[in-house]
């Protein structure tokens, strides 16, 4: 069937499909990344633990624990 329609310039499906190849490759690429980075996550769950930056910082985080924890996690440099 031939392009009737003046409006509307024709498809071209060829000149399409290198760029739906690069956008899936790329979604596919992104997806692995996110993926990666997830099941490193949660290898290493001690790399979002917070620690305390000051000296004021975590004697206040050792006051707000119960006395006999703060005993345990203490460290004397």
């Amino acid at each position: 069937m031939p392009h009737t329609d003046p409006q509307r310039p024709p498809i071209h499906y060829q000149d399409a499909r290198p760029l739906q190849r690069a956008l899936s490759a790329l979604a596919w690429l992104g997806f692995g990344v996110v993926l990666l980075a997830f099941l490193v996550a949660i290898e290493r769950q001690t790399w979002f633990h917070l620690k305390p930056a000051t000296g004021s910082a975590r004697a206040m985080s050792f006051a707000s624990e119960k006395p006999g924890e703060a005993a345990v996690g203490a460290t004397r440099s």
